[in-house]
């Protein structure tokens, strides 16, 4: 399982669950469900947030605080 502080750029996630379930209901309501295979498109400087596009064609950005909610684990 991975914290945001570590995951790269143009590597391949699964969501595997949250540990904010405030954030997770948003999340959720945003298409971005667990087993959802996810890649990092670009990761903000100074811890600031993150855009994703998950496999099914779509593209978010997310806060520093909503991604580090997730629990991933790198796929490729």
């Amino acid at each position: 399982m991975h914290n945001t502080n570590v995951l790269k750029e143009g590597y391949k996630y699964t969501l595997i669950s949250y540990n904010n379930d405030v954030v997770a209901s948003k999340l959720m309501s945003m298409g971005l469900l667990p087993g959802s295979e996810l890649v990092i498109i670009r990761k903000a400087p100074f811890g600031g947030g993150f855009y994703i596009k998950l496999l099914e064609n779509c593209c978010i950005a997310l806060s520093s605080t909503e991604a580090n909610s997730l629990v991933l684990k790198k796929i490729n």
